[in-house]
């Protein structure tokens, strides 16, 4: 079982204390300064805070876009104004089997990064209904997005039972295969646009169905431990002594003897992972 914050600041204090005294009579030079200088002490201390982020829901619809053979494959869509093209993703475009054309384009964003674009496909979209076909050209790219970072209870905006919606699924993360741009972004909205009791949540009527837009209020809590000690104490010392203890917490995994199972996971868990410069595991 896990131990709670408090116990782990009781635990960390008295291991300090402990450490701290003795650190504290070893940097006594006299006899009469030991009998007249008290054990030095440490404080520590344990807060708990809770950060306030803000969770941004993106206007996402569930698109039907055709395929080579015919057959219309479902995706989820994000549409964007703000966009001078449309996208698509690699794996949704190779598994449409729809003919690549070229198409060298470079696409910029913020930092001015630069993105060199070599594709596109011809495709054909339209609503779950069919009540809406119309041409996008977009261009391939390997990855456009994620929906949102954080889950969002569905439950809590509060959507009227009556609404037809876009993307059902919306609040949970999830990525994004299609982007629509501003192109044909306005020709995909109709009139009818409604605002939650609370005036957080904007439901727009689209071809698709409803979007849903806005964003909630995710509070993280965060713990923080901390040392207070005496500027009196002797650092070499005391920094010794926590070396010391840290040593002794510490698990040696080398001396650990594995399963002929284990080794071979370890081992192909070592030849097929390592970790990049910015920190990050790649596969």
């Amino acid at each position: 079982m896990e131990d709670t914050l408090e116990d782990l600041e009781v635990r960390i204090r008295g291991i300090l204390n402990s450490l701290i005294a003795k650190s504290s009579v070893n940097s006594v030079h006299s006899a009469e300064d030991q009998r007249s200088t008290p054990p030095e002490h440490c404080n520590t201390f344990a807060n708990s805070s809770k950060e306030k982020k803000k969770n941004v829901l993106l206007p996402t619809a569930v698109v039907h876009i055709k395929g080579g053979d015919g057959q219309l494959h479902p995706c989820k869509a994000i549409l964007d104004s703000g966009s001078y093209f449309s996208f698509i993703r690699q794996r949704l475009a190779n598994k449409l089997t729809l003919k690549k054309e070229k198409r060298t384009t470079s696409v910029s964003g913020l930092g001015e990064i630069t993105l060199k674009v070599k594709q596109k496909i011809n495709a054909v979209i339209q609503s779950k209904n069919g009540s809406f076909s119309t041409a996008l050209d977009p261009l391939i790219v390997s990855y456009i997005t994620t929906t949102s970072i954080h889950r969002m209870d569905a439950s809590k905006i509060k959507i009227p039972s009556n609404l037809d919606l876009a993307d059902k699924d919306l609040g949970i993360p999830g990525e994004i295969d299609l982007l629509i741009g501003c192109e044909l972004f306005f020709e995909l909205l109709r009139p009818n646009q409604l605002r939650s009791p609370c005036e957080k949540w904007l439901f727009q009527e689209t071809v698709f169905g409803y979007i849903v837009v806005g964003s909630s209020d995710k509070f993280e809590e965060k713990s923080y431990c901390g040392l207070a000690i005496n500027s009196k104490i002797n650092s070499d010392s005391l920094n010794q002594q926590l070396r010391a203890f840290w040593e002794i917490e510490t698990v040696d995994e080398s001396s650990k003897e594995y399963s002929l199972e284990e080794e071979i996971c370890e081992t192909q868990y070592q030849s097929t992972h390592y970790r990049n410069e910015e920190g990050r595991y790649v596969v």
